[in-house]
């Protein structure tokens, strides 16, 4: 597993995955990018079709690791995805209705609609078992090739906005942010 990864898991419950979710009679199936939302928590949910992508990362790329060899993957079926990172307000729900200890805001990065940071995996996992149990419908974590298949949105620069960080401004977080005022996101 890339260290990107790794501390991804650790700092950020960025995404969740429903495997499948019941259509009503009748209904067509998802396309890639219909969305839906998750009622419980307001979570906007974009559907992600089967597909083959490169996994990993070129030897020459900035910041590469050794464990991030190229490969081809194949999803073999599509998934539901949370289109945007979950937050303090979505985990705050779950944190009390389970009345577990909130996650902590070491950083000052402020609760609320920010991105929930500071959650080990295993609370991760433990948050989708709550939302399946809560919602009826089975929720879990993203599989790694699953949430790179997803991060990268058909594209195989370093990110799915280009070559460069400079493009963030146009990620969905990102933009958020600075739609929302955020004068540590502008700087």
């Amino acid at each position: 597993m890339s260290q990107l990864l790794k501390h991804a898991t650790f700092i950020l419950l960025c995404a969740f995955c429903i495997p499948s979710i019941a259509l009503a009679a009748g209904a067509a199936s998802p396309k890639q990018g219909d969305t839906m939302i998750e009622p419980l928590l307001n979570m906007p949910l974009v559907y992600i079709e089967p597909g083959k992508f490169t996994m990993g990362s070129p030897d020459d790329e900035v910041d590469h690791y050794s464990d991030e060899e190229q490969h081809e993957v194949e999803i073999k079926k599509g998934f539901w995805m949370g289109q945007y990172e979950v937050t303090f307000a979505q985990y705050d729900a779950f944190i009390k209705s389970t009345r577990r200890v909130k996650a902590r805001d070491l950083s000052n990065w402020g609760r609320g609609e920010r991105t929930v940071i500071y959650v080990k995996w295993f609370y991760a996992h433990e948050f989708t078992k709550w939302l399946s149990r809560e919602s009826g419908h089975k929720y879990r974590l993203p599989t790694e090739a699953e949430w790179e298949y997803a991060a990268r949105a058909g594209t195989t620069t370093p990110f799915s906005f280009g070559e460069h960080v400079g493009g963030m401004d146009n990620h969905s977080f990102f933009k958020r942010l600075m739609d929302a005022g955020n004068s540590k996101a502008e700087t």
